[in-house]
């Protein structure tokens, strides 16, 4: 990453990437750490020595929990993640805040629902409206 913006105009950066799957991070923890948690603090380093000033990136709507209580509201308490991939994403969103405050860089989290896509899950929303049965 950092190749690809040094000497550039880059002034935003849109982070997307991360190991997702709330079963696998159960079977494999260190993949989502190494992921979720290290992979994102280089991209919050690089963006901070960099002098980017907006970093928008994915987190999850399994931040907040099973939380019985809709709608969610962006300003209500997530702090109890009920899987650990959910727990890994929580702390991305500490992270940014902390990068955010210390090191003057803008973030936004996306807590994404229900992703469509070609990996995405058939039990989900998406495919159970749009898919026949046969």
């Amino acid at each position: 990453m950092r190749k690809t913006i040094q000497g550039g105009r880059v002034s935003s950066v849109i982070h997307l990437a991360a190991q997702a799957g709330v079963r696998h991070s159960i079977e494999n923890p260190n993949a989502f750490i190494q992921s979720n948690v290290v992979g994102f603090l280089n991209i919050l380093e690089c963006s901070r020595n960099q002098k980017i000033e907006h970093l928008i990136y994915a987190s999850s709507s399994s931040v907040n929990g099973d939380r019985s209580k809709v709608p969610f509201f962006e300003k209500e308490q997530v702090d109890t993640p009920a899987s650990f991939y959910a727990a890994t994403k929580k702390s991305n969103e500490l992270m940014a805040h902390s990068y955010s405050h210390l090191c003057d860089l803008r973030t936004t989290a996306l807590r994404f629902f229900t992703v469509y896509g070609p990996w995405g899950r058939a039990r989900y929303g998406c495919y159970a409206f749009c898919l026949c049965n046969k």
